[in-house]
C-alpha cells in the first residue's frame, strides 16, 4: 500500500493526508510484524520483492488513471 500511495501521490490521483498515513502506517506495522525474526533472510530476495512491490504500484496507479481517463471516465474501479 506504500507504493500505490506513493504512485498515486506522484501521478496526482490522491491526496495525502494524515488518516491515510495512519492507516499506511497500521498496515505497513502488520507487514513487519509477520515477517520480523525471519531467520533465512536473503537480500537478493528482499530486491527482488521490493521492485516487485514498486511496480505493481505503478501498474495499478497507471490502471487508475487509464479508467478515469475514458469516455465516459468511470467513476469507481467496480465493474
Amino acid at each position: 500500500p506504500v507504493f500505490v500511495l506513493g504512485w498515486a501521490y506522484l501521478f496526482r490521483i490522491e491526496r495525502i493526508t494524515w488518516p491515510l498515513i495512519g492507516v499506511i502506517v497500521i498496515i505497513a506495522s502488520g507487514e513487519f510484524l509477520t515477517v520480523y525474526g525471519e531467520v533465512d533472510f536473503v537480500f537478493h530476495g528482499f530486491l527482488l520483492c521490493l521492485a516487485a512491490s514498486v511496480l505493481s504500484g505503478a501498474r495499478w496507479t497507471l490502471v487508475q488513471l487509464k479508467l478515469q481517463r475514458m469516455d465516459p471516465p468511470l467513476k469507481s474501479t467496480l465493474v
